[in-house]
């Protein structure tokens, strides 16, 4: 009975740790700048550090697409700094997940 449960102890901690989302937090405190782009992203993004990694990449193309869509009809509030911020963000996090990963 102990192999049984030792057994199942084993395949609920694997699948615990490969269910376990990442956040911004744990990724970002891994690399060399990563604090500085948890601030950006909480601070001029609202994207709070405890946001699911893959959540955070597809709020950061949303906005990014927002800013593109305002490019295209001149609207007086596109903003191409921003638009390059989110950008540059987004491939932080990217290689940030990637390095994760590897």
């Amino acid at each position: 009975m102990s192999a049984l449960t030792s057994t199942y102890n084993a395949v609920s901690s694997a699948l615990s740790e490969a269910l376990h989302p990442v956040t911004v937090a744990e990724v970002t405190m891994r690399y060399v700048g990563g604090s500085h782009t948890r601030n950006v992203l909480e601070n001029l993004f609202d994207i709070p550090a405890d946001t699911e990694i893959h959540r955070a990449i597809r709020r950061l193309e949303t906005l990014a697409n927002r800013e593109r869509l305002a490019r295209e009809r001149l609207h007086h509030s596109f903003d191409p700094n921003r638009l390059l911020a989110l950008l540059m963000q987004k491939n932080a996090l990217e290689k940030a997940l990637a390095m994760e990963a590897a």
